[in-house]
């Protein structure tokens, strides 16, 4: 699949910036060309030293005149504005407000008396709204048209074509968990993407408005490369025990996630990178140790491997939220902002039980989700489990 890869974007015109490598990814069709393509952008984004820093290194952004043109006039605006905000002075009520945010307020101050933030109050800041964006990603990613799509829950229905995952006791239910595990893998290779089509040129971090470091576009260039390496062993596990990705239904509930934040990289980070990723920190053991009942030595290595990035995907979520929180401003704190985010953007309660080892590992430490659990709210709020 690489070599026709290779030839795919040889084709289409080898993209010149990482953002253009990103929405080529994101608008792939064929869910092993785009695992491919990921490894051959970030490849090429890394370069033969292995770094992404450098004279002669990619551009996030596409190098056309008006891509420059449109990044110099952001800032200008970006820094009239906050001339603007700063003559009001706190009697003008602060930023000023609609903007650029899809309808959302604009940015307010900490309410530290509450004890959390205020509604939308980073959206100016972490909008990913921006009119003047030269590229822009896919409102979804592509799928084949011989994909069976249902509702989140729905995989496992006779009715749907599907099959119940059970407990990895026959080969049958080893396909269909590794089949849904395929499905994800997928999608985090497209959210990864989005990630860097989507916010890095949007986020303002910095007292003089410039857009996020390289950094930050590295980090989840290389999330998106473990995820395409996810996503192929997984498939080369399914087709060994006879089946192919694609033969059960899929759901997408991840990118309705993603779509669900995709005004504001601080909800993204939260919502994604956060808690549905370390979600699975919980889960894999488990997953891991049914393979292992079941003598397929081959799948438990693979789930160990994936087990073990995964870590590093949350820590790069935990990293980037952290950041803008302190460069943001004013700085906010960042365990107010993070409750506040996934009050307003996840349904429901935290659940446990959590793996709060491979949390730690991350940097995702208790403080961060235990207050977010159902019984922590009903405690606070006097009520009774």
């Amino acid at each position: 699949s690489s070599s026709s890869s290779s030839s795919s974007a040889t084709t289409e015109q080898q993209p010149e910036s990482l953002c253009e490598w990103a929405v080529l990814v994101l608008e792939k069709v064929d869910p092993l060309e785009k695992a491919s393509l990921t490894l051959e952008a970030f490849a090429l984004w890394r370069g033969n030293e292995g770094s992404c820093e450098g004279t002669s290194a990619m551009p996030i952004f596409p190098q056309t005149d008006a891509a420059r043109e449109a990044a110099h006039t952001r800032r200008q605006r970006r820094r009239l504005d906050e001339a603007a905000a700063r003559g009001k002075g706190r009697g003008g009520g602060g930023a000023s407000g609609g903007g650029n945010n899809g309808g959302s307020g604009g940015a307010r101050d900490v309410d530290d008396s509450k004890g959390r933030v205020d509604a939308d109050a980073n959206a100016d800041a972490t909008s990913s709204d921006q009119p003047d964006y030269p590229l822009r990603p896919p409102a979804e990613p592509g799928r084949p048209a011989s994909l069976t799509h249902v509702q989140p829950g729905r995989e496992g229905s006779a009715s749907s074509g599907g099959r119940k995952r059970g407990k990895a006791g026959s080969v049958e239910s080893r396909i269909a968990i590794l089949h849904a595990l395929c499905n994800i893998e997928l999608f985090a290779i497209d959210l990864a993407w989005d990630m860097v089509a989507r916010f890095a040129w949007c986020a303002r971090t910095t007292d003089n408005g410039e857009l996020l470091p390289r950094a930050f576009s590295d980090g989840f260039a290389k999330v998106a490369a473990d995820e395409a390496k996810h996503f192929q062993l997984l498939v080369t596990r399914v087709e060994a025990l006879g089946s192919h990705f694609g033969a059960l239904p899929v759901h997408k509930g991840l990118w309705q996630s993603a779509m669900e934040t995709s005004h504001d990289v601080l909800a993204r980070l939260a919502i994604v990178h956060c808690v549905h990723e370390a979600r699975g920190l919980d889960v894999n053991p488990s997953t891991i140790e049914k393979f292992r009942r079941a003598g397929d030595a081959e799948s438990v290595r693979v789930l160990e491997i994936i087990h073990t990035d995964e870590i590093t995907h949350v820590a790069t979520g935990v990293r980037w939220f952290k950041f803008l929180c302190e460069h943001l401003e004013p700085p906010r704190e960042t365990l107010r902002v993070f409750y506040d985010t996934v009050r307003r953007h996840f349904r429901g309660f935290l659940k446990p039980p959590f793996h709060h080892d491979a949390r730690r590992q991350a940097g995702f430490t208790e403080d961060w989700y235990v207050q977010l659990t159902k019984e922590s709210v009903l405690a606070r709020e006097g009520g009774r489990g």
